[in-house]
């Protein structure tokens, strides 16, 4: 990390800061910045409305495939990670798309990481990501 980001870390940090001072500020009960994690929503409703969500994860045939022997160029499988981790969906798709270039292993997978965007699963991604080789 070079100066520069450490410096737009700091200042998109202080912003944060700065936003969630304003909202409580103003009377709100809550801030959640952005990018929105789902987890975060939820974690806020609970504790706002003294409610517990029941999270039921649909179980996926392509759950325990073996993902190691598909090789992606270490730019997609980066990208895909990056995206993954920070909720980029617009970013995944593109990745998925090129996924599906690469034939019915590819395919399989684009298909069993959409599955799991659409379930908001982004870390089981993330985690998923780490099994299939970039070179």
């Amino acid at each position: 990390m070079d100066q520069v980001d450490v410096v737009q870390r700091h200042l998109a940090g202080f912003e944060l800061d700065v936003d969630r001072r304003r909202t409580l500020d103003a009377g709100f009960d809550a801030f959640i910045g952005k990018p929105f994690r789902f987890e975060q929503i939820y974690a806020c409703l609970e504790e706002l409305l003294g409610v517990e969500f029941i999270r039921s994860t649909p179980v996926s045939a392509a759950v325990d495939r073996d993902w190691s022997g598909l090789q992606l160029s270490s730019d997609l499988h980066e990208r895909l990670q990056h995206a993954a981790a920070n909720r980029q969906v617009t970013q995944m798709e593109h990745c998925f798309k090129e996924l599906e270039t690469l034939g019915a292993e590819g395919g399989r997978l684009a298909e069993h990481l959409r599955t799991l965007r659409q379930q908001r699963r982004m870390e089981e991604i993330v985690s998923l990501m780490e099994s299939v080789h970039a070179g």
